[in-house]
């Protein structure tokens, strides 16, 4: 049986992707491991209820974590510029889940075909833009 509930602990994150901000990356790891409890519903539809529920705590979790990395980056030495291509990036991931989530109202998809996307927001989007904030930390 899948468990799609946050935890309090999560697995230690590849060294790959750790930015040094404790509290950023203990985030990262509670979206790693509801990725993980994703792929392992990979044959599954997006009207099972689980799958639901974890794309519900998989957006929940993305929104908090963007404010969190927002508030201190405002309150690091990050050029503004580096900020604001940062910013545009979380804006950019939020459309996206939007529109997934749209698409998955009017029609239930296999959770396979939305898989690639929900990893790139969180392994791309970690290794492309938070491991900048190692700089500013």
């Amino acid at each position: 049986m899948l468990r799609w509930q946050h935890q309090a602990q999560a697995a230690p994150l590849p060294e790959s992707l750790v930015t040094g901000n404790s509290a950023i990356d203990h985030e990262h790891a509670l979206l790693l491991d509801q990725l993980d409890n994703l792929r392992a519903a990979r044959d599954l539809s997006t009207r099972d209820e689980a799958v639901g529920e974890a794309l519900n705590n998989i957006s929940q979790l993305l929104l908090s974590h963007f404010a969190h990395e927002e508030a201190f980056m405002r309150n690091s030495p990050m050029p503004e510029g580096a900020f604001a291509d940062h910013l545009d990036a979380h804006l950019a991931i939020i459309e996206e889940m939007c529109n997934l989530q749209t698409l998955m109202m009017k029609a239930p998809v296999m959770v396979a075909e939305v898989l690639t996307t929900i990893e790139t927001w969180i392994v791309a989007h970690i290794r492309d833009f938070d491991l900048q904030i190692k700089r500013y930390d």
